[in-house]
């Protein structure tokens, strides 16, 4: 069967113009044209067009992309490894928020046995990385947009840090998922609206985590509807066995 751009477009509610962006992307089989230059759509094309929607749900466009390019290529293992791949980030994310979460709990009184208690002592980069779980990279970004601060160390110049800002970089880190769990997204100005008017203390600090959980589960929840909709989509293909 032939469909036409506007059969499709009408028939997945998207525009014409995703269309072509898929097709401009090279995430689509080749398309055929007629002899005055019109695309001509076959039910391989809306098989893929079906498998995109889906798993754009789960997963960035730029690594369904990926994946179905890998397809297309004859790599369909290369790609369910890199959905393994994919599944294991996220579960490390989810271990490593749940430890945010652990020490923000901990941070509300000072009682965690990592953190310092000297408001004299200051602590590097890579010791604060170490305590929040926050990878020093994304401290030092945080840092130079205003978010969080420091001071130089005399002589040496380095980054150092104080028991402040252990609470400012773990509420920040977990606002940025309340965030996308309430928006679907997140933007630094955003994220500085939400840390200002934040109030530190139980009740919200547990419900932060809580946003947090809720944000991972849905995010899981879509990925795996993604690795199905990939799965149907390769098992139609009668060029890979599986």
């Amino acid at each position: 069967m032939e469909y036409r751009p506007i059969d499709i477009a009408r028939k997945l509610n998207i525009s014409t113009s995703t269309l072509r962006i898929y097709e401009d992307m090279g995430i689509i089989p080749p398309v055929k044209r007629t002899d005055s230059g019109y695309r001509i759509f076959t039910q391989l094309h809306l098989d893929y067009f079906i498998s995109i929607r889906k798993m754009v749900k789960g997963y960035s466009l730029e690594f369904t992309g990926e994946l179905l390019k890998e397809h297309m290529k004859g790599n369909s293992d290369k790609a369910l490894w890199m959905i393994t791949k994919a599944q294991a980030d996220l579960y490390a994310e989810k271990v490593r928020l749940e430890k945010v979460g652990l020490n923000l709990i901990k941070n509300l009184d000072y009682r965690g046995n990592n953190i310092k208690k000297d408001k004299n002592n200051l602590m590097t980069i890579k010791e604060i990385s170490k305590i929040t779980d926050v990878n020093i990279t994304t401290i030092r970004y945080w840092e130079n947009i205003g978010l969080i601060s420091s001071v130089r160390g005399d002589g040496n110049n380095y980054r150092l840090f104080d028991e402040e800002q252990i609470k400012v970089i773990l509420i920040i880190h977990a606002l940025k998922y309340s965030i996308k769990i309430k928006h679907n997204f997140y933007s630094m100005e955003m994220l500085k609206k939400e840390l200002h008017k934040f109030i530190y203390n139980e009740s919200n600090t547990r419900d932060l985590i809580e946003n947090i959980n809720i944000y991972l589960d849905k995010v899981n929840l879509e990925m795996i509807k993604a690795i199905s909709a990939f799965y149907e989509l390769i098992s139609k293909d009668n060029k890979v066995q599986l």
